[in-house]
């Protein structure tokens, strides 16, 4: 095959296979998939494609892919690597992507074979040397001892930034020491000190050594344990493995290798690749994320260096390897460039282009004859099938569930696996525990103790992330490390501030740190500790937001000021309406309903948006409140962005009101002119309680005798002039806002404060997640999923949102669907006609709509489980969230397949919605959706463009917070910060990074387990740890049971607790119970004074500290 150059648009041919190549800046979009893979002929596709993409890397071309994805990925590699029968060098562009490539890679091979070369801080060095330093020189070892051994380097942009010491000095200055050789020790202290290893009292870390009298112990950078030599003279009369813990000798070894411990040690003039042999896969994951991670993190150092020298602190600045020099090294050698989204790789000349046909695995939910029916479907097709299962019982259990059904025997993989996927290039098939019988986990309510800025602001952090601290500013998260005092270790979060300067922050007081998220994609300023600057910047900050509040604030105080009407209590009717729902209510329903009436019932007008997840029962809490208004005589006016959704609303409302006396009527354009015409005479005449209808409510003909309530469905539909009209009702009603996904400025004001705000979280009972596949358009999976859907008697959706070549579609439809009955819908048909065809689909008539995005809004019909949208990339984020909650509204499964074409190119902010809709799969995402739509599209003009360089100086969250302290001042309810009790126990309490080497992992389970409200949270977490990375460790344990004793002494009014040696000091709020001691009386006890308490324990603390608090 002859190697292709992409320039310019242009038809290429080589060796008889077409390419259709679109360029836009330098970009290859690929081939469209109804046509044969290239080059590839008709036949099926399995290792013979990992072949030819091989034989290419051997003679030193290029391979361009995309489509792989999770599992799928990481399938490919391997079989890769074991053609290639040598190392696989990933690039990938971020610390996350590399533990979940890693992850993904457990699946199919051992954690030998895997290794991560991460960033390391070149700038300051740590007290000790963490995970990713040791897991750098584990890498490079593997690299130069085991040249031949099949394994993955798995790599990040902060990781290849700095030159390195070349190979051979590396080997040069590792020690190899042999049982019964002559090795000097003095000379061996002085070799350790000079490749940066640290002398202690006891070693416990990597890079540490201690010396006792003949004995060496030497923790190796990189080692699993540490190693004892046992010196007789000059000899190493032996060598042996030991614990850190209980510091005893284990198994003996022959030979010991100590690599440097300091990458600094030598010249600096080598890259990673130089460690790697020539024939090594070079494999780089999104090329183009990748370059642009590396450029932002050469600025930060560059930063960070000038900041340092500009406060004349002596930091040595090292040698970077630039853009141009990194790009001319890959160059250099021949790379599988992959992304997902196809067209998306930078200007490379290949030899081979690909689009893997792959879908995640979905969920079974222990449905065993959906399981069985496409188990024969795959073995019907050649497919070969794994299933990653590990517990013995459940292999016995999918064993003879496979032989009642006729079916071969398993071929079992011992490693967990998330998430399997089918691939018909490989033909392929992996299914996992979870996908089998995965259970759906729905999350808990939140508690009323967590305000709702908690609940929906906590972000993940990963290292290289910029923070904002409360009381010290903008920094960057370099990580989680280990600090030992007197003989306990505790985690701290790494902060890096400008310069050197750094912040070792306890993990409990992560609630002082927000994630720095602003508009524009440029590195903030780092603050610098000590000084003033953030200070001043905050008070700068806060006095622009105390103007702009006071504005923002005056149709609110107007609103205080001015008395509205305060609806009566609820009635027995109430009562009986309530009762007549046909679902239990869920917990987080309840309390939105509570919130509604309480508005209601007080003097001022209510002004209340409710956030809740697609058929999370928004509209319910609406129909209550529409029904407390009427119970007092006052009208309702129900606002609705579509016709169809005003139609259905108008049924629903019918049916749910249908035992009382409530005159209902729509307004739309499905009415003529004359019907219309009556409504709006009887609206004004106070005929008629509850008005539905599009924004031909807010035309100025239409008026109300006695309107009590607006409710506004949709909110984040309505343009900027109906919301200024629906402003002017807000002065005089009540006014109940319901969203999905709320547009980012009714977000943000319900997160400061400005408007009150309920969340619906909790999905109701029996409800499953769709399953989503953000795919290219391929007619063959478009065809199967139709067919699959009918074939259970359901209908499918199918959205093309363009009227020009909607029947162009349609005739594309039916010719591939011979025999189903296909309904076409859009918003320029006569209202007449597309009232009968949705009345008709809604009935069965027709098995699949083909519509516009007319469907969006509200629609509720319980047998469409399927639905396909053509050309998602030009939709925006809350409109594809939206159309994707369509489906799913049953007990039946649901399915979703957001679709591209292949010849057209994703800009970046179409990848990164088509990723959000990927990424928040799970139920109740609503919420997640709007707050990553806020940061693809900025805070923009939220606050109005004078605000926006104060957002920029913050970051959004602080900005909000401050808002939220501002405008809670000037309403008369000032912030207070709750202070939890202060627990101080002098035991190890932390997350080992053997357990969970993750870092932003390990944020996520800290801020869950500070968030805990009660024990059954606490259990939930050790349930998750348990099943996530098997039984959790001592320090582990204690973290949760130290969690359990705070839960508690917070319900006891306690002030402190704290364990020095053997004394426990418990501190209360209030005065000490006057029988305390008598409680107390099988425990050595005295009392400081009337508030504090002093126990001397017996046994386990924690578990006397637990009895004692129970006591008091």
């Amino acid at each position: 095959m002859k190697s292709l150059k992409f320039l310019g648009s242009m038809v290429l041919q080589a060796t008889d296979c077409k390419y259709d190549i679109s360029m836009k800046t330098g970009i290859i979009s690929g081939g469209y998939l109804q046509r044969p893979p290239l080059c590839m002929g008709e036949r099926r596709l399995d290792n013979r494609l990992i072949t030819e993409v091989f034989k290419h890397l051997q003679t030193r071309q290029n391979v361009v892919l995309s489509g792989l994805a999770g599992s799928g990925k990481a399938y490919f590699l391997q079989q890769l690597v074991k053609v290639a029968a040598g190392k696989c060098l990933c690039l990938v562009p971020g610390e996350e992507k590399a533990y979940d490539l890693r992850g993904q890679l457990r699946v199919f091979t051992t954690d030998d074979h895997i290794h991560l070369f991460l960033g390391r801080d070149f700038v300051f060095l740590k007290e000790n040397y963490s995970q990713a330093e040791g897991s750098r020189v584990s890498a490079l070892q593997e690299c130069l001892y085991h040249t031949r051994r099949n394994g993955f380097i798995i790599c990040t942009p902060a990781s290849f930034m700095h030159y390195m010491m070349p190979p051979q000095q590396m080997m040069n200055k590792t020690i190899k020491i042999n049982q019964t050789q002559d090795y000097s020790r003095d000379q061996l202290l002085r070799e350790l000190v000079g490749i940066g290893y640290r002398r202690v009292a006891v070693v416990n870390q990597p890079g540490d050594f201690s010396v006792k009298g003949g004995i060496v112990d030497i923790y190796p950078l990189g080692a699993s344990t540490p190693y004892r030599l046992e010196y007789f003279g000059d000899m190493v009369e032996s060598i042996r493995r030991f614990s850190t813990d209980s510091q005893r000798s284990a198994g003996r070894e022959k030979q010991v290798f100590i690599p440097p411990a300091d990458e600094l040690s030598g010249s600096l003039e080598a890259t990673l690749l130089d460690y790697l042999p020539e024939q090594a896969v070079l494999f780089i994951d999104e090329p183009r994320d990748f370059i642009k991670s590396y450029q932002k993190n050469l600025r930060g150092y560059r930063e960070t260096i000038k900041e340092a020298h500009k406060q004349t602190q002596a930091v040595r600045a090292l040698p970077l390897l630039g853009v141009d020099a990194l790009q001319g090294l890959l160059k250099a050698r021949p790379a599988v460039y992959h992304s997902f989204f196809p067209g998306n790789i930078p200007q490379v000349t290949t030899a081979m282009l690909h689009h893997f046909a792959q879908q995640d695995m979905e969920p079974f939910y222990s449905d065993e004859d959906k399981l069985i029916a496409r188990l024969k479907e795959w073995h019907h097709r050649g497919f070969e099938i794994k299933y990653a299962v590990r517990a013995r019982r459940t292999r016995e259990k999918l064993q003879a569930l496979l032989l009642d059904n006729e079916l071969p025997r398993p071929e079992f993989i011992d490693n967990p696996s998330g998430k399997g996927f089918i691939s018909s290039d490989f033909k392929v098939v992996l299914l996992t525990e979870r996908d089998i019988w995965g259970r759906v986990k729905t999350r808990q309510a939140a508690r009323k103790s967590q305000s709702n800025q908690e609940r929906i602001l906590l972000e993940e952090l990963t290292t290289g992330d910029y923070i904002v601290h409360e009381h010290y500013g903008i920094g960057i998260f370099r990580g989680i490390t280990q600090v030992e005092q007197h003989g306990v270790t505790r985690e701290y979060i790494l902060l890096q501030y400008a310069g050197t300067d750094r912040l070792y922050l306890p993990v409990e007081k992560l609630d002082v740190l927000y994630k720095y998220n602003a508009p524009e994609d440029k590195n903030p300023r780092l603050s610098k500790l000590g000084g003033t600057e953030w200070e001043r910047t905050k008070a700068r900050v806060a006095q622009s937001i105390q103007e702009m509040a006071e504005k923002l604030l005056v149709l609110y105080a107007s609103r205080q000021a001015r008395e509205g009407y305060a609806f009566s209590k609820d009635t027995p009717w109430q009562q009986q309406f309530e009762d007549d729902f046909n679902y239990q209510e869920t917990p987080d329903q309840i309390r939105a309903i509570q919130d509604v009436k309480r508005d209601m019932e007080s003097p001022r007008p209510m002004d209340r948006l409710i956030c809740g997840d697609v058929g999370y029962g928004k509209t319910e809490v609406a129909m209550r409140a529409a029904f407390k208004a009427i119970m007092d005589g006052k009208q309702v006016a129900v606002l609705v962005p579509t016709t169809v959704l005003a139609e259905q609303h108008y049924n629903t409302f019918k049916e749910r009101f249908r035992s009382f006396p409530a005159e209902i009527e729509v307004l739309s354009r499905f009415k003529t002119s004359a019907e219309q015409k009556r409504v709006i005479a009887d609206v004004k005449k106070g005929l008629v309680d509850i008005v539905i209808g599009t924004h031909r409510l807010l035309s100025m003909d239409v008026g109300y005798k006695d309107l009590g309530l607006l409710i506004v469905d949709e909110e984040h539909r309505f343009g900027v002039a109906q919301k200024e009209k629906i402003k002017m009702f807000k002065e005089m009603v009540d006014v109940l806002s319901l969203s999905a996904t709320p547009i980012p400025r009714s977000l943000h004001m319900s997160l400061t404060g400005l408007r009150d705000l309920s969340i619906i979280e909790t999905p109701p009972p029996g409800r499953y997640p769709i399953t989503t596949y953000v795919m290219e358009y391929r007619d063959d999976i478009v065809d199967e999923a139709i067919r699959n859907e009918l074939d259970r008697n359901g209908q499918v959706f199918f959205v093309h949102n363009r009227i020009e070549g909607i029947y162009r579609v349609q005739k594309r439809l039916e010719e591939m669907l011979p025999g189903v009955r296909i309904a076409v819908g859009h918003g320029k048909m006569p209202e007449g006609k597309l009232a009968a065809i949705m009345s008709d689909f809604i009935k069965g008539e027709y098995q699949l709509l083909l519509c516009t995005t007319i469907i969006e809004s509200g629609l509720d019909m319980p047998n469409v489980n399927t639905i396909v949208v053509d050309d998602a990339d030009k939709m925006g984020l809350a409109q594809l969230y939206q159309l994707r909650g369509r489906v799913g509204r049953s007990h039946r499964i649901a399915y979703a397949y957001l679709t591209y074409h292949p010849d057209r190119v994703l800009n970046e902010n179409a990848q990164k919605r088509l990723n959000a809709i990927r990424e928040f799969n799970e139920l109740g995402a609503g919420m997640k959706i709007a707050l990553r739509d806020l940061e693809i599209r900025g805070a923009g003009n939220i606050l109005g463009p004078e605000q926006h360089g104060y957002i920029q100086a913050v970051g959004f969250d602080m900005y909000c917070r401050l808002l939220e302290q501002e405008t809670s001042r000037l309403r008369g309810n000032p912030v207070t910060q709750s202070s939890g009790p202060m627990v101080d126990v002098d035991i190890d309490y932390y997350i080992p990074d053997a357990y969970i080497p993750d870092p932003g992992v390990k944020i996520r389970i800290y801020r869950r387990l500070l968030l805990a409200t009660s024990e059954e949270d606490i259990e939930e977490i050790r349930a998750e740890l348990s099943d996530r990375f098997g039984k959790p460790p001592r320090p582990v344990e204690n973290f949760l049971q130290i969690t359990l004793l705070r839960l508690m002494a917070r319900d006891k009014e306690i002030k402190l607790l704290r364990r020095k040696g053997k004394q426990i000091e418990i501190q209360l709020e209030k005065n000490l119970p006057h029988d305390v001691q008598q409680n107390l009386g099988g425990y050595q006890i005295r009392k400081l004074n009337a508030h504090t308490l002093v126990v001397r324990p017996e046994g386990d603390a924690l578990q006397t500290l637990q009895r004692v608090l129970q006591m008091i």
